[in-house]
């Protein structure tokens, strides 16, 4: 009797051809099942946190930006449609690309002072600081 490994959930050609190179041979096609998540960096400044968010392909209208709650949310959402039409065939695309990315906001945030800037896909947020309250050191007397 042979035992054969069983991968629920993926097509057979899939399985078939991993199972033979020992490796996914799919990880940067269209077959792939993770979701495409930009590169971000942040870079802390005395007055301001910069958030550069690397997303090309995107218009700016395509992006909602928003802040509520502490949480700091950047989603996009991209939907084309391309036609080509000609005498033996017709070439129909579709394309969706849409990402969410939310980040926990410091306390000193200025919520009403976020500027944002889309150019040559970077999208870049800065957020601007406040000054936080010095804190006091208190001496505890134990008894």
């Amino acid at each position: 009797m042979t035992i054969m490994k069983y991968k629920a959930n993926r097509p057979v050609l899939r399985s078939l051809l991993d199972d033979f190179w020992g490796t996914s041979v799919f990880d940067d096609t269209l077959l792939n099942d993770k979701k495409w998540i930009p590169s971000v960096n942040v870079q802390e400044t005395d007055e301001s946190f910069i958030v550069e968010l690397m997303a090309p392909g995107f218009n700016k209208e395509d992006f909602h930006v928003t802040s509520e709650n502490g949480l700091l949310t950047i989603e996009a959402n991209v939907e084309t449609e391309e036609e080509e039409q000609n005498d033996n065939y017709t070439r129909r695309e579709f394309k969706m690309n849409s990402f969410s990315r939310s980040f926990t906001l410091p306390e000193n945030i200025e919520l009403d002072n976020i500027n944002a800037k889309y150019d040559k896909g970077m999208l870049v947020l800065v957020l601007a600081k406040t000054p936080l309250p010095e804190s006091k050191k208190l001496e505890i007397e134990i008894q």
